[in-house]
């Protein structure tokens, strides 16, 4: 999604051919997204004044459903892979904390440096409850994720990105962050929103 551009610019787009008289486009004033080709004023732009125009804008909501949700997925993919990056490495994480925390393994050594308070800290970090609610938080990430990539089940998309912002997961917080602002700021936005099933 791009803009607010000008004509000049919409101009230069045709000629590239990076949009046609089927690309969904947001009047200024308008929160509808519509063919440019239904657009008077701007399918005057397209080669042959718009008379390729009408036939394109004539091919029904259909092909407008089918370029809106294109649209939408190309604003979702980045963050909602690295959403399901996120949840995935948070799984194999939690599940080896899991492991550790149920044997009583320690899988990673405890400095000997470590104050005593710290190292209690760590321990119950570490603890089965905890690693069961990651566990959980992290299903929640990639279940997110999946849906923002199907663009299904806009709730559970946003409730995976949420997730992401909250997880503390020092294995992928960083993915999981900027997939969840990332994603929260695209499922936000009319067309990707209404793009959903």
């Amino acid at each position: 999604m791009y803009g607010p551009v000008g004509l000049e610019v919409l101009r230069q787009w045709i000629a590239e051919n990076r949009v046609n008289a089927q690309t969904l486009v947001q009047p200024e004033g308008s929160s509808d997204w519509r063919p440019l080709g239904s657009i008077p004023e701007l399918a005057a732009l397209l080669p042959g004044g718009g008379a390729g125009a009408a036939a394109g804008a004539g091919a029904g909501p259909a092909a407008a459903g089918v370029e809106a949700r294109a649209v939408a997925l190309r604003a979702v993919r980045r963050p909602a892979i690295l959403l399901i990056i996120a949840g995935a490495l948070g799984l194999v994480w939690g599940l080896g904390t899991l492991v550790q925390a149920v044997t009583g393994q320690e899988l990673v050594p405890m400095p000997p440096e470590l104050p005593p308070e710290a190292v209690r800290w760590v321990r119950l970090f570490l603890s089965v409850p905890w690693t069961v609610g990651l566990l959980a938080v992290n299903v929640l990430i990639l279940l997110g994720g999946i849906s923002m990539l199907k663009l299904r089940w806009w709730g559970w998309a946003v409730t995976g990105s949420i997730a992401a912002l909250l997880c503390g997961n020092p294995c992928c917080c960083p993915l999981g962050l900027v997939g969840g602002i990332w994603g929260l700021v695209r499922l936000f936005e009319p067309g990707v929103k209404a793009a959903f099933q």
